[in-house]
């Protein structure tokens, strides 16, 4: 990025490329104040060319509302999504991922924020471009699948919708990445939920329990998402009434 830099200027899209591979970079690795003053800075810098080149100003606001969102600052990067997807309905054709991708993120941000039925309208838009651009059941489309299923899953006029798409993507994690990957434990712990609003106490039960032994086998004992799997056990016993059954669980979560 430095030698580009001083070679071609900061406003080159060879400088930008390397901008954004070091801020992609940064932020993977976790360093997510360092990766949000490099993503301010190329917001500036392509904000400057955004007649020409809207696809680099479209991915470097939803970048920079990504890592806001990673820090928990959520309502501070509404604005920068809104102008991100605002800017991919303007990409040209072939670019329709992109657009789908900022819809997706966009709602994520909003259920953080208890958005739920303006994250629904979102992921709904994206799964419908992602069934035409990259087909049902790809990496992608599965997860705004379940995105759009856990924005369902606390209103009682929608539950049964989201339990109906649960297991759908259920059936796309086994295909991606088999019954017993993390990833689809992921998705086993959050169609709990929506049994779980419904009273069906046996199907979230037995969610939940091979939920945990999932991450038993992957991630082991002492992690916190075996630790919330074991919650989500002992909110069903608690349903049942059964809080001699649920303490050494939540005991062993705490």
């Amino acid at each position: 990025a430095e030698m580009r830099m001083d070679a071609f200027g900061r406003d080159d899209p060879r400088t930008f490329a390397s901008l954004f591979a070091l801020g992609t970079h940064l932020w993977r690795r976790g360093d997510l104040e360092e990766a949000l003053e490099l993503r301010r800075d190329l917001v500036a810098l392509t904000a400057a060319r955004a007649a020409e080149d809207p696809g680099a100003h479209a991915e470097s606001l939803s970048n920079l509302a990504n890592t806001l969102a990673d820090l928990g600052r959520f309502q501070e990067a509404v604005p920068y999504y809104q102008e991100a997807v605002a800017m991919g309905r303007t990409l040209p054709p072939g670019r329709e991922e992109d657009l789908a991708r900022f819809l997706n993120n966009f709602g994520t941000v909003l259920m953080d924020l208890d958005r739920d039925r303006e994250a629904e309208a979102l992921f709904r838009e994206s799964l419908a471009i992602r069934e035409t651009t990259i087909g049902r059941g790809s990496v992608n489309y599965t997860g705004t699948l379940a995105n759009l299923a856990a924005s369902l899953d606390s209103r009682p006029e929608t539950l049964e919708e989201s339990v109906t798409l649960f297991r759908q993507v259920l059936v796309y994690a086994d295909s991606l990445w088999g019954p017993d990957h993390p990833r689809t434990a992921d998705q086993l712990s959050s169609y709990f939920r929506p049994l779980l609003n419904l009273g069906r106490l046996d199907e979230a039960e037995a969610a939940a329990r091979r939920a945990l032994e999932i991450r038993l086998a992957t991630v082991g004992e002492s992690h916190w998402r075996t630790a919330m799997e074991r919650q989500k056990v002992a909110e069903v016993l608690l349903a049942r009434g059964d809080a001699p059954g649920a303490l050494p669980l939540l005991h062993l979560a705490w």
